[in-house]
């Protein structure tokens, strides 16, 4: 059992990278486009959590600035973590949560099925319950 990013997502956030870091307009972007960018690799970390301090110098850099139009500069620094974050996400395979991702019915204990509704409910129910 594997949690992953959607392949068109994973590409998407790899692109939007490259693009932050070679359309920079005399190497600075406006604090709500590195807000933007920065938020989009964030979303990426739920399920690639290793790559956390890739962003930790563009955290740095935003620190103190609140003027959404205020140019920030982009340095080498920063310019390697954004581009080493893209490259180790292109081959980030997800998380595993077991090794085994598929497995026979016939090899379980007992089966547990769950349902859900959009107003938050969930329920659990087994066909055949029982304790050892």
């Amino acid at each position: 059992m594997m949690i992953s990013l959607p392949d068109v997502k994973c590409m998407e956030t790899i692109a939007a990278v490259h693009q932050f870091v070679s359309d920079a307009p005399r190497h600075r972007h406006p604090l709500i486009e590195w807000q933007h960018n920065t938020g989009s690799m964030n979303w990426a970390l739920n399920l690639a959590p290793l790559l956390h301090p890739a962003l930790q110098s563009s955290y740095s850099k935003m620190a103190g600035h609140t003027l959404c139009n205020a140019p920030i500069f982009l340095n080498r620094h920063m310019t390697a973590d954004l581009l080493w974050f893209a490259d180790a996400l292109s081959h980030w395979s997800g998380i595993h949560m077991l090794s085994v991702t598929a497995w026979d019915s016939s090899a379980a204990d007992f089966m547990l099925y769950c349902d859900t509704v959009l107003m938050g409910s969930l329920a659990f129910w087994s066909l055949v319950w029982f304790c050892h």
